[in-house]
């Protein structure tokens, strides 16, 4: 068994093959382990690991149930391995199985090979443990970012690359070091061994002038903020590099160190680049933004503070603007700043937020004015905040100040608020050596400053409420525009706008402008597919309209083409330094490295979310799919929210951006993450399969159904919340059915899901999906040679065809499943289908074929049937026996309403009541069929209404109160019937209630209207066999008749 943490945690037994450590507790518990491998770690050690510092009550139960899990994983069923001590737990491993181990022994004999001068031995020794680098370690595991061992690790990285940097130069290879150098350079300023080494490579190979700019930009950073000069080693190094200097009878330059030359300047940004801010070497010692010049801009010779030259302060210039001398600020001599960036071109939309905005930050005020303006990566924040900047230059004289916060830049760490401070102070001209180092008296000082001017600040890409607080000003004159990713909604700003997604008219002109085309009318197709795949996020628009731009061949239709190929739609979503890809992975790895376990959560969702790959999402189905509670679970995905990568559909329904979606299938493709996402999709497979087998059992239930199997959450209460539970989970459940979970159910299990889904379809009246679930189930069923499938589908489709009045379709349909059932001897189904058989005869009018079905289905009933399958006979029973006795088909229905009551099946009680209120109705008794409707909607009342027996019961009681007179109640019973049906989509049902309130209107005395009614009626019944299509045509060409003599 190997171990490895040098990046993701990896396990691999003694085959090669990678062990899979499913779900987030064990695979924190197996990295806990392994930080103190061989040694017991206390049980209060693993569980603040696991839950943090107030573990649920819960906990040690679960970590027993972790253990037992990871054991499993190890193949450690004997606790050989992981072993169970008094106090604590204590995992095994062997000499050379944890890389940990065999990388600090290969940089320890690095070290003592550098010490005896053997360069060939340590340059081997450091690439053998570099090697073994291959990312953060545990980078995977969220609760260990900042642990101790961690921050060792990279320590003892940054020793090898130095060890392997001296070789290096002891060996005169020099190809590649300056780049590599410079990289590093700039994410360690303090770091005074690699400053040194970088030094000598430039001055060994003709790069004197960038050498000694890069010993004067160490240590003006040295000096400045830490008061010390440059170490004895790094002095020796200059000296060097001035002796070659004179040697090639080369004055050397005294450039602004760093140069803004990309390419002769390796450690330095190229213009246009946010500068990145300086890491700090300790707490208390905030390094200072390193100055940046534009192309085009001279060189400024640098200057240090002495006795005799007093220290310029140094200045935030805007891109492309020459650096010029701040002045200091007075009452008398305000400040003049510009250093608003230009606003993106082709801007468009936006309105009525710029109009929020504009009014909150023009109006006058006894306080700062605060607007802050947040959206999902690539939203257009940035661009909106600069277009309404550069609109209020004329309402801030004193000047605007432009601060990009680094939130979510790529790459970057967020700029710490000293550092943001001394960037602000910098650029209002406050002499550098008068600005704290304190955040408080930075912020004090700010404030201040500002506080007699009106000046507007724009915070750009903020990361916390902490990084932005201390920036405030509070005078009133000032004003705040701050963009960020998250809502900070602890801010208190008076206007918070939180961006979505252009409209696609105003994505269609962005493209336009931002590309320099116009589309022609053929086009407007291919435009809207193409801002359609963009998700019409102005980032990706303007990608692509840089690639129209770029390539004037290029047609739209061939772009759109490239971005509808789902697995690299983000690949064309990439051009120079715009890209949605980065833009959404800056906003993941923050997640990953900000230490909060929250975040870590919140980013183990988001993979999730990519691996389920479903329509929308909710904390059971996370808590799920994370192995975790669902508090937990709800956090990670209010955590995604807050962060703008995942937006709310509904309360507690989470739906990501499309390209958000692209890109969480890319973070579950990595290699190493297969396995468990694989856990986590089946654990979310079955979640569904057993929480919709409790759905269905609910709505359907009968004494002798199987005992339910353990993992479907807890029981619902009644049909309502079994219904309620379905109309939340109705996307996903439809796309699993109908996708087979993207194929992953495989077919047995598929069929299944779609069986098992037929009671909510049916009872909530969802015929076009049912409709096109059960041909794919038949279909499917046809394919994999299950006919007991097929014949419950086929039941199931002549439901639907029923529900909307096709009963000849219905019952060719159970005609085929009767056959079925023969084949197969299934005397229960058979038994079942004819009885619906001869329910669909009777509808016909075909009564003599009814009574034989009837008898059919009555000589398969079993000796002992369920309660629930005797009350469906009985229902049966009564309807055939309506015509010829109904007197017997009242004690039919009233025998099978009392059957649905013993078991608690309220869709049956609602049918037996309507049809019970029907044979009243054909008795000539409408006031006994009126208080029996009632008695059906007081069940519908609940909240589990069936809605073929809810239509066929209002529409009862219409006729009810016709027949006793009551002709205003009757009406508006028709309309609202009338109302409900139009809602649903349910054009048989707007039939039938037309042809019912044409009876209310006639007896009313409308007979114009009673006549568009009926016709409006013909009209929705066309193409069915509803019985009242005799009645309708009867009345239409009577009243046609009348009309016309």
């Amino acid at each position: 068994m190997r171990f490895a943490v040098l990046g993701s945690l990896t396990t691999v037994d003694d085959d090669g093959v990678t062990v899979v450590v499913g779900g987030p507790k064990p695979r924190a518990l197996l990295a806990v382990l392994l930080l103190e491998p061989n040694r017991t770690v206390p049980l209060d050690t693993v569980r603040a690991a696991l839950w943090g510092e107030d573990p649920p009550p819960t906990a040690t139960a679960s970590l027993h149930n972790h253990v037992a899990r990871l054991r499993r994983s190890l193949r450690d069923a004997d606790g050989i391995r992981l072993r169970t001590m008094t106090h604590g737990l204590q995992l095994r491993v062997d000499e050379g199985e944890l890389d940990r181990d065999v990388f600090e022994g290969q940089v320890r004999r690095a070290q003592e090979a550098r010490n005896r001068g053997d360069w060939e031995a340590a340059e081997r020794d450091a690439d053998a443990a570099l090697a073994l680098w291959r990312g953060a370690p545990f980078a995977d595991v969220p609760a260990l970012a900042g642990h101790p061992v961690v921050t060792l690790l990279q320590e003892q990285r940054l020793q090898a690359l130095e060890c392997r940097f001296e070789a290096l130069l002891h060996l005169d290879r020099l190809d590649g070091l300056a780049a590599e150098l410079g990289s590093l350079v700039k994410e360690h300023p303090f770091r005074e061994t690699l400053h040194r080494q970088l030094m000598l490579v430039l001055g060994r190979t003709d790069r004197q002038a960038e050498a000694l700019a890069l010993f004067r930009s160490l240590r003006r950073t040295l000096v400045e903020e830490l008061g010390v000069e440059p170490g004895p080693a790094v002095q020796e190094a200059h000296r060097e590099v001035l002796r070659s200097a004179a040697v090639r009878h080369r004055e050397p330059p005294t450039p602004a160190a760093p140069f803004a030359d990309p390419v002769a300047d390796p450690w330095t940004l190229p213009a246009g680049e946010p500068p990145r801010p300086a890491q700090r070497l300790s707490a208390g010692t905030p390094p200072r933004p390193a100055q940046r010049l534009s192309a085009g801009t001279p060189p400024r010779p640098a200057q240090h503070p002495s006795a005799g030259t007093p220290a310029r302060p140094a200045q935030h210039p805007s891109s492309g603007t020459p650096p010029r001398p701040a002045r200091h600020l007075s009452a008398a001599t305000p400040p003049r700043l510009a250093q608003l960036p230009a606003p993106p071109g082709g801007f468009v939309g936006r309105a009525e937020h710029i109009a929020e905005i504009r009014c909150e930050l023009e109006a006058d005020r006894s306080r700062t004015a605060l607007a802050v303006i947040s959206g999902m990566p690539g939203v257009g924040k940035t661009g909106l905040a600069l277009h309404i900047a550069e609109q209020l230059r004329h309402a801030f004289p004193d000047g605007q100040l432009y601060l990009n916060l680094h939130g979510a830049t790529p790459g970057v760490a967020p700029l710490a608020p000293a550092d943001a401070l001394a960037v602000l102070l910098h650029g209002l001209g406050v002499d550098a050596r008068r600005i704290p180092s304190d955040v408080a008296a930075g912020s004090a000082l700010l404030r201040s400053t500002l506080a007699p001017t009106r000046t507007l600040l724009v915070l750009d890409d903020a990361a916390s409420v902490s990084q932005v607080r201390p920036l405030l000003p509070a005078g009133a004159g000032c004003a705040v525009l701050l963009t960020s990713r998250q809502p900070l909604a602890t801010l208190g700003a008076s206007t918070h706008v939180r961006l979505d997604p252009l409209s696609p008219q105003d994505s269609a002109l962005l493209l336009e402008r931002a590309s320099g085309r116009s589309w022609a009318a053929t086009d407007a197709e291919a435009v809207a597919r193409l801002v359609a795949l963009c998700g019409h996020l102005p980032l990706a628009l303007r990608v692509c309209a840089a690639r129209l731009r770029s390539r004037r061949t290029l047609p739209v239709e061939k772009l759109a083409e490239r971005l509808a190929r789902q697995e690299d739609r983000l690949d064309h979503l990439e051009l120079e330094d715009l890209s949605v890809r980065r833009s959404l992975m800056a906003a993941h790895e923050a997640l990953l490295g900000s230490g909060d376990p929250r975040d870590g959560d919140a980013a183990t969702a988001l993979v999730l979310i990519g691996a389920l790959d479903l329509p929308e999402y909710g904390a059971p189905l996370m808590a799920t799919a994370m192995d975790s509670t669902e508090r937990s679970a709800e956090q990670a995905l209010d955590r995604l929210v807050e962060v703008a990568l995942l937006q709310e559909a509904g309360w507690g329904r989470y739906v990501p951006h499309d390209l958000v979606r692209d890109f969480a299938r890319e973070l579950a493709a990595r290699p190493g993450a297969q396995p468990e996402n694989a856990d986590a999709v089946e654990r979310s497979l079955r979640w569904y399969q057993r929480r919709l087998a409790r759905c269905a059992a609910t709505l359907r239930p009968h004494p002798g159904r199987a005992p339910e199997q353990p993992g479907g959450g807890t029981a619902f209460v009644d049909a309502a919340a079994a219904l309620a539970w379905g109309d939340t989970e109705a996307a996903n459940l439809l796309f699993l059915a109908g996708s087979g979970g993207h194929g992953r159910l495989g077919p047995t299990r598929t069929l299944d899901l779609i069986n098992t889904l037929f009671p909510y379809l049916h009872d909530r009246g969802r015929v076009r999906d049912l409709e096109r679930l059960t041909r794919h189930a038949i279909t499917l069923a046809r394919s994999s040679g299950n006919t007991a499938a097929e014949g419950r589908a086929l039941g199931h489709l002549a439901s639907a065809h029923y529900s909307v009045g096709r009963v000849r379709q219905a019952l060719l349909l159970l005609d085929e499943a009767v056959e079925l059932s023969e084949h197969l001897s299934d005397d229960v189904a058979r038994m079942r289908h004819l009885g619906n058989r001869a329910a669909l005869l009777r509808e016909l009018g075909r009564d003599t074929d009814a009574r034989t079905t009837l008898a059919r289905c009555l000589a398969l009933r079993p000796d002992t049937l369920a309660p629930g399958e005797e009350a469906i006979l009985l229902g049966h029973q009564g309807y055939v026996a309506e015509l010829t006795d109904p007197r017997s088909a009242l004690s039919f229905h009233l025998r099978s309403r009392e059957l649905a009551r013993q078991t608690g099946s309220a869709v049956i009680e609602q049918v037996a009541l309507c049809n019970t209120g029907r044979t009243h109705l054909a008795l000539g008794e409408p006031a006994q069929a009126l208080r029996r409707f009632d008695e059906a909607l007081r069940v519908m009342a609940s909240g589990a209404a069936h809605w073929n027996a809810e239509r066929e019961t209002r529409l009862g009681r219409a006729q009810a109160l016709r027949e006793l007179g009551r002709l205003a109640p009757a009406r508006e019973a028709c309309g609202e019937l009338l109302e409900e049906t139009t809602a649903r989509g349910d054009s048989y049902g707007r039939g039938l209630a037309e042809h019912e309130y044409g009876h209310v209107l006639r007896a009313l005395g409308n007979e114009q209207e009673a006549l568009t009614r009926w016709n409006s009626a013909l009209s929705a019944l066309d193409g069915t066999d509803a019985q009242v299509l005799t009645d309708l045509r009867t009345l239409t060409a009577t009243a046609t008749t009348t009309a016309d003599s």
